[in-house]
């Protein structure tokens, strides 16, 4: 997911619509994972400049009543269910290297 910087606030603050429907997207993710923790892990790339703008505290004050921002990044933390994959700060940009997938706990791997 990538949204560029400033984009989300500016959406908001003239579209709030479409930022919610963005909001509400990012949100169902950990959401209608929870109950599927012991069948797999979902991989998910996020852009620095996304997590920067959900990170803010001023945006998380104006996307309050739309999604709580910040739970939503700590749910986004629950490494049972989701996976995240390095990206580029910029633009989401997914690693080329192997990585190596096994059942077990540490199913995730990071490149380095």
């Amino acid at each position: 997911m990538h949204q560029p910087a400033g984009n989300l606030g500016d959406l908001l603050g003239q579209r709030e619509w479409e930022a919610a429907e963005i909001l509400w997207a990012m949100d169902r993710i950990p959401r209608s994972l929870w109950a599927y923790g012991d069948a797999g892990r979902v991989h998910l790339s996020l852009s620095g400049t996304l997590l920067e703008t959900m990170a803010s505290p001023g945006f998380q004050r104006r996307a309050y009543g739309i999604v709580d921002c910040g739970s939503l990044l700590w749910y986004l933390q629950n490494t049972t269910i989701i996976c995240i994959l390095g990206t580029g700060y910029y633009h989401p940009v997914l690693s080329a290297a192997r990585h190596r997938f096994s059942s077990g706990k540490n199913a995730c791997r990071h490149v380095r």
